[in-house]
């Protein structure tokens, strides 16, 4: 090609003509549409040095996956190569909140295939053919190629969706928020009730994280910057500096769009990856040690494993975020965690102790009297021998008592409980909290 713009072009040119609902794979009215499926994923074009080329490089892939659905006409290794770029374009869409920024169209239509058409499913049809060894039914027919290896295949995928619950931006139209959830909960639904954990643990991480997030405060940045102007000035005229600009707060609150996008994804699939993130906590729990191994999130059954890793969350953030968002999936939970308020570990009985009486104290929530039998082992926990143990739970009942006083039968147990720590608790401190 005689320049970078006329290859542009011709590119352009391919995505419109390929954008036909008319153009069928195999057809004697398209003889050349498979030897341009190979060209696309030619390092000439897929890892171009100029970005415009990659970009459309990567927009005609995703024709050629709507043409060929479900099964695009590249290897393994090569349909690998073409979601590492696509997922380095998609990212763009991050800074790119309007119409009006660059290449919008072309980020959010990436998004809109992998949506509508349902594009990262290939991924998972991709893992799902290849055992843990590596060696996949259809090996022979790529003979010479690199071999795929299932663990490569399952951590595309899972830069595939970090990239899309991260890259949704408070300032994105709904349907492009609305796209990111489908294009999830599209690979989420095709595992059947068996979604790998590295994969939960890309979904469940924004929730640990929780609905808000701090971010640095444009305003903070401005008034910095007009200091040292300020300060500069009164450089040069020799005097003291004396700044006179009033610095607001570094930081500010936000609503996190990861969360949303995640939260929208496991009500979405609800009854497909429930099972599989109820087996996951109930093994950080249990502190399984074939399940602490192969996830990122922490439990404080295995910090020497988790310290080794990039943990981004722990469990009892997750799973307290998780009752605001489908209790189905705490099913089981739940009652796994009443076994815990009897653990030799006092660190981890106080860690139970809290997210047991935050759970019951839920204004969203009537966790408490849908699981009665752990709400009274709960309870059970007045007399536990650790004093640290005793003040959580006074502090956590008499929260209880102020945002469930509309549960009177709850409360009645509640009350009984503080009398008994108020007269009978061997420490002071515990007896006078208990007076609220």
């Amino acid at each position: 090609h005689s320049s970078k713009n006329d290859l542009v072009r011709r590119l352009r040119n391919v995505v419109e003509a390929l954008s036909d609902e008319a153009v069928e794979p195999n057809s004697p009215d398209y003889p050349g549409l498979g030897g341009l499926a190979s060209v696309l994923v030619d390092d000439r074009y897929l890892n171009h040095r100029d970005k415009e080329v990659r970009l459309h490089t990567v927009l005609a892939c995703m024709e050629i996956f709507a043409v060929y659905a479900p099964e695009p006409p590249w290897n393994e290794q090569e349909i690998l190569r073409v979601f590492v770029q696509m997922i380095r374009q998609l990212a763009n869409l991050s800074h790119c909140t309007s119409p009006a920024s660059a290449n919008y169209d072309h980020y959010t239509n990436i998004l809109h295939q992998l949506a509508e058409v349902k594009v990262g499913v290939v991924l998972v049809e991709l893992i799902r053919s290849l055992d843990p060894s590596g060696t996949s039914s259809q090996r022979d027919d790529f003979s010479g190629e690199e071999e795929t290896s299932r663990e490569e295949a399952t951590e595309v995928l899972c830069d595939l969706i970090r990239t899309i619950i991260h890259c949704i931006n408070i300032e994105h139209p709904a349907e492009v928020f609305m796209n990111a959830i489908e294009a999830v909960a599209a690979c989420i639904d095709e595992f059947y009730n068996n979604t790998p954990i590295p994969v939960l643990d890309e979904i469940l991480a924004p929730i640990g994280a929780g609905p808000v997030v701090y971010v640095t405060n444009p305003a903070a940045v401005a008034a910095a910057a007009a200091i040292n102007e300020q300060k500069k000035k009164r450089g040069k005229k020799g005097g003291a500096s004396v700044v006179t600009i009033k610095m607001p707060p570094e930081q500010i609150q936000q609503a996190n769009q990861s969360y949303r996008v995640a939260a929208g994804v496991l009500r979405k699939t609800e009854d497909r990856i429930s099972n599989s993130v109820a087996n996951l906590l109930n093994g950080l729990l249990a502190g399984d040690a074939l399940i602490v191994d192969q996830t990122n999130i922490s439990s404080a059954d295995a910090p020497s494993s988790a310290s080794n890793k990039s943990s981004t969350s722990d469990v009892w953030s997750i799973i307290y975020e998780l009752h605001k968002i489908s209790t189905q999936v705490l099913t089981t939970v739940i009652g796994n965690l009443a076994p815990l308020l009897l653990n030799e570990d006092t660190s981890k009985r106080i860690r139970v102790t809290k997210l047991l009486g935050s759970l019951f104290c839920s204004p969203s929530s009537n966790i408490a009297f849908k699981y009665r039998i752990c709400f009274r082992k709960w309870l059970g926990r007045h007399h536990d021998a650790e004093v640290k143990v005793r003040m959580t739970m006074v502090k956590q009942l008499t929260a209880f008592m102020e945002r469930k006083a509309q549960e009177r039968e709850l409360c009645e147990e509640v009350t009984e409980t503080l009398i008994k720590m108020m007269g009978n608790d061997p420490d002071k401190a515990v007896r006078i909290e208990c007076v609220h």
